[in-house]
């Protein structure tokens, strides 16, 4: 359970340490899962040592050398989340103790530190009681002549990270000819505005022109801005009351019967992004009016199922918990495009400065 906890964080702050036969790597840095990633260390070596630092974002990387940031395709060196991700998700975990955090061991997946001795290789790890998420892990040899280690801090308290360049880019937006131009400006400041991510917006001849840091295409735009048409659906067991099949997240493996009954978006007051005591994120849906009965329903947004959650008796009926296997990034996206619905908009790169 705390393996996808972890991974559907918003953020957090770690101190790394990598060390070899021949070389000696430190850092500290923040990262914001599915976003971005900023990283300062040094790198030491019996030959020569050298400071370093990263900024990943999207998947483009900025490494600072002479005075200039360089940019590139993104690399593992600014990217601490696949590698914790790497680290943990082959082998199961053998539960060690409980006092005073929860200590587990698993063999490690780290051939890179030692290629002719991986086998030998073992990993430990650290999970917090007070939120259940790992706050230390460790790979290496037994002897600790090599490891891999990070400790991990201050989750969810860093919202977004800038390219250290100044580069902006120009997206053109348009919509039906008969939209009003100046409602769909505030509609889509207010749905940017609910996304956390930083924008321009400007009306130039009745077309919007929205600038975006660097490291946001068209298709993250598209993530951003779609109309987010939304609707909770009634489910049955019963196939002879069935009016429709659906698929949650368009898995043909898992069917589900639809009755018929829906709650358009008119009916939904609110959306809010949630976390419970152990750490575990979830939307939470506030009706307009309370729901007639308990039951079992989906959630659809933009013709996609991406949710199936049940009303017990003598839960409320006025809000509704909704699980999803998202990070947080994808989930805040959905919670925008809930609260703040928008027309079809197409989109195209005008241009970058």
């Amino acid at each position: 359970m705390w393996v996808k906890n972890f991974e559907r964080q918003k953020s957090f702050v770690y101190e790394y340490r990598m060390k070899t036969r021949t070389t000696d790597v430190t850092g500290r840095g923040v990262c914001v899962i599915g976003w971005g990633e900023h990283i300062k260390g040094r790198w030491q070596s019996s030959a020569n040592s050298f400071d370093f630092e990263y900024f990943g974002i999207n998947d483009l990387e900025y490494s600072h050398k002479d005075g200039l940031w360089n940019e590139a395709a993104r690399g593992e060196e600014s990217n601490i989340f696949i590698q914790i991700q790497r680290m943990l998700e082959f082998d199961k975990f053998e539960f060690l103790d409980k006092e005073p955090n929860y200590h587990y061991r698993f063999k490690a997946n780290v051939p890179f530190l030692a290629p002719d001795k991986w086998k030998e290789m073992i990993g430990k790890m650290r999970i917090s009681p007070k939120n259940f998420l790992p706050e230390f892990v460790w790979a290496g040899l037994p002897d600790s002549s090599v490891f891999w280690q990070v400790q991990i801090k201050d989750f969810n308290r860093t919202g977004y990270l800038e390219a250290p360049k100044a580069e902006w880019h120009d997206f053109r937006l348009t919509a039906d000819s008969l939209t009003d131009i100046e409602k769909l400006a505030a509609a889509v400041k207010r749905r940017l505005a609910l996304c956390g991510v930083p924008f321009r917006l400007k009306t130039v001849d009745r077309t919007l022109v929205l600038s975006m840091p660097a490291g946001f295409k068209a298709s993250d735009i598209g993530d951003l801005l779609t109309p987010g048409r939304t609707a909770i659906h009634w489910l049955t067991t019963d196939k002879t009351k069935a009016v429709k099949i659906g698929y949650l997240l368009d898995d043909l493996k898992q069917p589900l019967l639809l009755t018929g009954e829906a709650i358009e978006s008119q009916g939904i007051k609110d959306c809010r992004l949630q976390i419970d005591r152990a750490s575990r994120l979830f939307l939470q849906l506030v009706m307009k009016r309370k729901l007639d009965r308990p039951g079992s329903l989906c959630l659809e947004v933009d013709s996609l199922i991406i949710a199936q959650m049940a009303i017990d008796k003598g839960q409320s009926l006025s809000t509704i918990r909704i699980d999803i296997n998202m990070g947080y990034y994808q989930m805040n996206i959905i919670r925008a495009a809930i609260v703040q619905p928008l027309p079809p908009i197409n989109i195209t790169l005008a241009s970058g400065e």
